[in-house]
């Protein structure tokens, strides 16, 4: 029978020993802190609290193993490296008496006070580290005394506010340098809502950078823990930013082009219809009734407001590249649609004036009802799915001349009389639904 090697060599170990702990085939220096019944709890040199974790037996081997195996050494020579092992390492970054911090999430603040196989001995007054000091801590993971503490805490309350965008942030200027590991691929789609919270998320990030005067490069790859880092990340929010508002902007400039609707206020968050330019004007009006010189004047002063106010050096002439082929494009689609004018009659055969002043009462004030159009003479009654009464009505075509405009307007309404009951109908009404433009007739 044969029996595994580790079932005689397992060692056993008491809290504060150092120790190296395997992980995905790699041994990495560690403090045991608890122990169990075939198992030990272990706080890893270098990383914070959080990553603390429990170890099986055969995953731990004394600090040190790997040297001691694989070397075979006189007497001599242990003895000379037992005399030396106190001693301070010829190429040692620090000296007896440096003070240092210990690059762990609560940099505690120690002071070296010796030497032990290559580790350096600190007294650090934080009792949850106190232990460790003692045991010894490798040079690399000592930094020279900066505002670490305040300066991680400063970020971290930025981190945690709700919905913020430093993480998108970090994505686009230095990828894998994000502490927390998020792996996103930069800001993707942006509205200007989300325009608008990276602004000031960014915005504040270059203040937490700014308020130090000097950022010491620590060589570490999380910015948070390397504050020159975090100043390269910040140097880059300004071209960030402009990329982020192009962005926001895309879909409103989309949408102007498409001439569909009202042209949105690109400085608002919102796009609702309280947020339109030159008064709701709608955009097919600059193509029947307008100019494209008009409304390039209007749009471009718009793009030109939105980029002074976020900060941004650009030319908003560039946002509306394509914009007169699209206009132009437009402009002979309802040119065509307008100088088709036959369906009115043939559709609507029965002019009738008799609700005119009903309809030119309820329509714009720059529209004058020239005809009106219907597709019967009398009102027919309409009934719901359960065959009740609900009105009677009749299909109709209003043709009105627009105030400045060559062409004239059409628009679909129902007139109709509501259902009071017992055989009696209210006065007249008026809906209204599509538009568009037509050739005088």
């Amino acid at each position: 029978m044969i029996i595994g090697v580790n079932a005689f060599t397992q060692n056993t170990y008491k809290i504060n020993d150092r120790v190296e702990v395997l992980y995905q085939n790699k041994w990495y220096k560690a403090t045991v802190l608890k122990t169990e019944t075939n198992r030990y709890f272990v706080h890893w040199d270098g990383y914070s609290a959080s990553y603390d974790s429990w170890a099986k037996p055969e995953e731990i081997r004394p600090l040190g193993s790997s040297s001691s195996s694989s070397s075979s050494s006189s007497s001599s020579s242990s003895n000379s490296s037992s005399t030396n092992a106190n001693t301070q390492p010829a190429n040692a970054k620090f000296k007896v008496g440096d003070k240092v911090v210990y690059w762990v999430q609560e940099f505690p603040e120690g002071t070296i006070t010796g030497f032990k196989n290559g580790y350096c001995i600190v007294d650090i007054a934080d009792p949850k580290y106190r232990d460790q000091g003692k045991q010894g801590i490798e040079e690399k993971w000592l930094l020279e005394p900066w505002g670490y503490k305040a300066f991680y805490d400063e970020f971290t309350s930025l981190f945690n506010r709700p919905n913020n965008k430093v993480h998108d942030l970090i994505a686009t200027t230095c990828g894998s340098c994000d502490p927390n590991g998020w792996a996103r691929n930069g800001a993707g789609t942006v509205n200007m809502g989300t325009f608008l919270q990276a602004k000031k998320d960014f915005n504040d990030f270059k203040t937490i950078v700014n308020k130090y005067p000097s950022l010491p490069d620590t060589k570490k790859n999380y910015f948070t823990l390397n504050p020159a880092l975090a100043k390269t990340v910040a140097s880059k929010v300004d071209s960030i930013l402009a990329g982020w508002l192009n962005l926001a902007l895309t879909e409103r400039i989309n949408s102007w082009k498409a001439f569909n609707g009202t042209f949105n206020d690109l400085t608002a968050e919102s796009m609702g219809p309280e947020h339109t330019l030159a008064n709701g004007r709608y955009a097919e009006d600059f193509v029947m009734c307008g100019t494209y010189a008009e409304v390039k004047t209007l749009l471009s002063e718009n793009a030109k407001k939105v980029y002074t106010q976020n900060n941004v050096n650009a030319d908003p002439n560039d946002l509306l590249k394509g914009f007169e082929e699209a206009y132009e494009a437009r402009k002979k689609t309802l040119t065509e649609e307008a100088n088709n004018n036959a369906w009115v009659k043939t559709d609507y055969p029965y002019a009738e004036n008799s609700l005119n002043t009903l309809i030119q009462g309820q329509s714009s004030s720059n529209l004058k009802v020239m005809k009106v159009f219907y597709n019967a003479t009398a009102f027919d009654v309409k009934k719901d799915d359960y065959g009740y009464i609900t009105e009677q009505a009749k299909g109709g075509v209003v043709i009105y001349q627009k105030q400045g405009c060559d062409y004239w307007m059409w628009q679909y309404i129902t007139a109709y009389k509501p259902y009071k009951g017992n055989g009696q109908y209210g006065a007249t009404q008026i809906r209204f639904f599509d538009y568009g433009y037509i050739k005088p007739f």
